[in-house]
């Protein structure tokens, strides 16, 4: 007696029902993932770009105005137009630092997007560090801001 033939190829596999075998799902292909990375690093330095350079102009004007005025300045705002001085004056430390941070932030959002089961990590790392400088940024610029106000409130009175 032979063995009985082997049943034929299933032509339709996803007809097999929900417990049929399914090759694990490796990383994806790394086209979409670089293109994500790349154009997330190009945003994210274009943030910090403009955030320094929006400090770089607002902090000088207020600190001229605040040493006309002969203001008394909280601690916080001190500390906002320290880091706008240091800003201003050794801005190319800033962008040497922050080549390698920017580098390895793509490389992060390569790996995370890359992985089917990491890429909504992906997303959170992205939009995280756009949050993460807007805030950082807007608490400084707001510091002075803060000042101003204040000396606004009591010229108006």
């Amino acid at each position: 007696m032979s063995s009985p033939p082997p049943p034929p190829k299933d032509a339709w596999p996803e007809d097999a029902g929900p417990y049929a075998y399914r090759p694990p799902a490796g990383p994806g292909p790394a086209g979409p993932s670089l293109f994500f990375a790349v154009v997330f690093a190009l945003v994210h330095a274009a943030v910090l770009a403009a955030s320094v350079a929006v400090t770089m102009i607002v902090g000088p004007r207020y600190e001229k105005l605040f040493r006309d005025l002969g203001l008394k300045l909280d601690p916080l705002t001190q500390l906002a137009l320290g880091v706008t001085r240091w800003l201003y004056n050794y801005w190319y430390v800033l962008v040497i630092f922050m080549m390698p941070c920017l580098v390895a932030d793509a490389a992060i959002l390569f790996f995370l997007h890359r992985s089917p089961r990491a890429r909504r990590w992906s997303y959170v790392w992205a939009v995280g560090i756009i949050l993460l400088l807007v805030l950082t940024f807007g608490c400084l610029d707001g510091s002075m801001w803060w000042s101003y106000s204040k000396l606004l409130d009591a010229l108006s009175r």
